[in-house]
């Protein structure tokens, strides 16, 4: 005799002697799986690092990022240092996705930092040149540490700036195995639509003010 009942009904029961049995279990995994989602495409998105700035730049020039009373390079500094502390617990933690934000989210701050520097040349940034790196991760991190510390005096901005890129496109590659461009892209998508206010130099959006 099938042992089954409607309560502990399982598989075997299909090829049981009980038709009763099978027509029941029949009817159970016969209900319609859930559609899958579609995500509608994402048009009008940068393409490239020139496009992607000067993307960032609008967002930043429609908040008042470079106008009276907006941000300061120093607030803006102090943002670069929490971004930092991001990167640093998502690479403790082994967590790419924490990894990919931070390094997009400070190369955001680096673009709003380079058109509140008073000699910022008119440039584009460039995708660093895709290397895998071969420092032990404490070296590397202290040499970002000691470049992210460096950028508080303005003036050695630009001579930073550069080299900054670079060994933090080296992580990407070496940890997450994306351009940094793909980090910045998904960071700009994040924030595209915030809303919020300035505060102190900082941006702080809406759902932080609470």
């Amino acid at each position: 005799m099938c042992k089954c009942t409607p309560e502990i009904r399982t598989q075997h029961c299909v090829d049981c002697a009980f038709p009763e049995h099978t027509i029941s279990l029949t009817k159970i995994d016969k209900i319609p799986p859930m559609p899958p989602v579609v995500k509608p495409p994402l048009c009008n998105l940068p393409t490239n690092w020139q496009e992607l700035q000067a993307a960032i730049e609008q967002w930043g020039t429609d908040r008042n990022f470079y106008g009276e009373g907006g941000a300061t390079y120093t607030g803006q500094w102090m943002k670069l240092v929490e971004e930092f502390g991001e990167l640093v617990l998502g690479l403790n933690k082994n967590k790419p996705e924490l990894i990919k934000d931070a390094l997009g989210d400070m190369v955001v701050v680096l673009v709003h930092m380079n058109r509140l520097y008073e000699d910022s040349p008119d440039c584009f940034m460039s995708e660093p040149e895709r290397r895998i790196s071969k420092l032990q991760t404490p070296l590397a991190i202290k040499i970002i540490l000691d470049s992210v510390a460096n950028l508080y005096n303005e003036s050695s901005f630009y001579c930073i700036y550069i080299g900054l890129l670079d060994q933090l496109s080296a992580l990407s590659s070496r940890y997450i195995n994306l351009p940094l461009f793909d980090c910045v892209l998904a960071s700009y998508i994040e924030i595209k639509d915030r809303k919020g206010q300035m505060i102190d130099g900082k941006f702080i959006k809406n759902e932080d003010l609470n």
